[in-house]
Formats: C-alpha cells, sequence, structure tokens
C-alpha cells in the first residue's frame, strides 16, 4: 500500500524514541525505515545511534532503487539490503523495523515458531508470518532478494529463525502497534511454554479472530497517539 507521509522523518524519529521506551532495541544494531512522501526512497538511521538518540537531522534516506557504495557508509549494510528489498517486496510496506528484541530472538529459536492461535491478540497475526532459515548475515543483494521473495501483501512479520524478527507496517502507526502486541504475544508463549495441556483454538476462530482484528480501521491510529503522550511527558 501506498502512503502518503506528511512528516516522514518526523514520525520515524518519534518511533525511535517510543520503542526505546519499550527497550526493544540492541544498542546501535537494530533499525527501522519509512518511506518518503513520494515513496521513492526511504528514511532509515545511522548505524552508530542508539534508538533514543535519532533526530530527525541525522537519519539517511536512500533510494529505493540504489545500490550500495559510500554514500550509505552510515547505514547498516544489513539494514540498507533488508529494508531496500523488503520496500520494493510484494508487501509492499510503507514502514519496516528489524530487532532483536529479547522476546522476538527468544521465538526465532523454537522450532515451531511463534504460535497464531495462543490468545486473542496472537490471533491478529494468524497466517500473516513467514520463516527465513539461518543463513548468516544479511549483507549482500543476493540474501536480502531471497528474504523479500518470501513475502505477500498479507505477510506482517519475518521471523529470521536464530536472529530476530521483522515487522512490516502500512505506516509508523501500524507498525508500532503491531510491533507492541507482537512482543506482549511473544512474551506470554515464553511464559506459558513449558505448561502441560495449553488451550489452542481452533482455525476457524482464529481466522474469524484476524479478520476481526483487521475491520476495526486504520491500525494503530489511538495507541500511537496515546503512546506519543507518553515521550511527550516531562
Amino acid at each position: 500500500m501506498k502512503i502518503k507521509n506528511r512528516r516522514p522523518q518526523k514520525n520515524l524519529e518519534n518511533f525511535f524514541k517510543v520503542i526505546s521506551k519499550f527497550d526493544w532495541s540492541d544498542l546501535t544494531a537494530n533499525h527501522a525505515s519509512i518511506l518518503s512522501s513520494d515513496n521513492k526512497s526511504f528514511y532509515i538511521n545511522k548505524h552508530k545511534y542508539l534508538f533514543s538518540e535519532i533526530k530527525e537531522k541525522n537519519l539517511i534516506k536512500v533510494d529505493v532503487n540504489d545500490e550500495y557504495h559510500k554514500k550509505y557508509k552510515d547505514v547498516n549494510k544489513a539494514g540498507f539490503y533488508i529494508h531496500k528489498y523488503l520496500h520494493n517486496s510484494k508487501a509492499k510496506p510503507g514502514a519496516i523495523l528489524h530487532t532483536h528484541s529479547k522476546n522476538g530472538v527468544a521465538i526465532s529459536c523454537l522450532k515451531d515458531g511463534f504460535n497464531e492461535k495462543l490468545n486473542q491478540s496472537s490471533m491478529r497475526f494468524y497466517k500473516r508470518i513467514e520463516y527465513i532459515d539461518y543463513e548468516g548475515m544479511v549483507i549482500n543483494a543476493k540474501i536480502a532478494k531471497k528474504m523479500s521473495s518470501k513475502v505477500n501483501i498479507k505477510t506482517k512479520v519475518l521471523i529470521l529463525k536464530n536472529h530476530g524478527v521483522i515487522i512490516l507496517g502500512n505506516d509508523i502507526e501500524e507498525l508500532f502497534h503491531l510491533t507492541y502486541h507482537f512482543e506482549k504475544c511473544a512474551e506470554i508463549q515464553l511464559k506459558v511454554s513449558h505448561l502441560k495441556n495449553l488451550n489452542y483454538v481452533k482455525n476457524k476462530f482464529a481466522i474469524k479472530t484476524c479478520s476481526q482484528h483487521e475491520g476495526f480501521g486504520k491500525v494503530g491510529h489511538m495507541s500511537w497517539n496515546a503512546s506519543l503522550r507518553m515521550i511527550k511527558k516531562k
């Protein structure tokens, strides 16, 4: 979906501030991006900054059709390839986050991955998750192309096995909302995964609930605005 971002850089700066508050970063290693207003480029963070330090002025603008060269030396190389090819994928996300969050990495190490039928919130991801086998760091176009070929218009999460997660949103609001609920559901799953006799919902109800989640209108609008109030408090 093509999104017209009125202030993409400011939206991305605020996003980094919010997720820093939730402790979903990995020092300077992770990255997020947002499409520019004309959808021909995206903004992404420099490798050297903590999420809490990122500002509009220190974001890098990347042409979606560019190759990696010295112009982008301050961008995490894996981040360049991941975001370039995912922005150009069938999913056409307007905003992307890649993290090594504790819960996300833990889920990526499970053979069965994320359980989409464990609770009401996890059902929002039913048939919306793809998995990528670990083949090393994503520091070249070949691996990034292979990754992007796995997604479709319904994909919201990529779980990189033994690595971390990538969340895909139409915009920053949806990206935050999905990230929050994925992290919450991952933590719940990890807390109960050792227990016996867990109850799983039938497929037909998971389908129904996923549809209900997506039927409430613009995803994440209220939760994003509430989170912005959180970072504006002194």
